[in-house]
């Protein structure tokens, strides 16, 4: 298995984001815990640590094998494709860490079924992120990301998570880290009136 710590995430290096900010796969999958926990807070008839498991590993495969993304034709290989050869790294990860790595596989495939309610959110929670980074990159005048608002939107089923972007998308709050905003609406389950207090709040300070 690549044994190296981290990997710049694919979808920012093809848009010549800086190196120094270009987020990387550990950072991703973080964000995406937390949000994972914050979103549970307020859906506790959820499996936390199968959502936090999903989280942690779903982009496992990423460290050895190439994170293919859709581009503007197509995608790079088919997703079905993109599926196997993925599967096939979690599969050697599988046999290499043994009852461990049942585990670890089990919840990826579970991720990628999609079919459970926890997957259906990690899923959501996975997309949603990409949009609030792109929005951050957006404040540094990287505007060849903003073509992933409407990419996240279309695959937010969630009200909460549906509500909690339209939200951001307003940018009402430029100065204001996106990320913070966007954990501040998870903590208050997309409640705008709460969401703006806060903000306005923090504005005054």
């Amino acid at each position: 298995m690549d044994t190296k710590p981290d990997k710049i995430r694919t979808w920012w290096k093809i848009r010549d984001i800086s190196e120094e900010i270009a987020e990387t796969v550990l950072q991703h999958v973080n964000k995406v815990v937390k949000a994972v926990h914050l979103y549970w807070l307020k859906h506790p008839e959820l499996d936390l640590q199968k959502m936090l498991d999903m989280a942690r590993y779903h982009d496992t495969a990423e460290y050895k094998e190439k994170d293919y993304i859709p581009q503007q034709y197509g995608w790079e290989i088919s997703p079905e494709e993109k599926h196997g050869r993925e599967k096939t790294v979690m599969m050697e990860l599988r046999d290499f860490l043994w009852e461990k790595g049942q585990k670890v596989f089990a919840i990826w495939m579970e991720f990628e079924s999609c079919k459970t309610s926890e997957a259906k959110i990690v899923k959501q929670l996975d997309k949603l992120d990409a949009a609030v980074q792109a929005m951050e990159y957006e404040k540094l005048w990287y505007t060849n990301v903003v073509e992933f608002y409407p990419h996240a939107m279309k695959n937010l089923t969630d009200p909460t998570l549906k509500n909690i972007l339209t939200i951001l998308l307003k940018k009402e709050y430029p100065h204001i880290n996106t990320y913070y905003q966007y954990f501040a609406l998870l903590k208050c389950n997309g409640d705008e009136a709460i969401f703006k207090e806060k903000m306005e709040h923090i504005y005054s300070l």
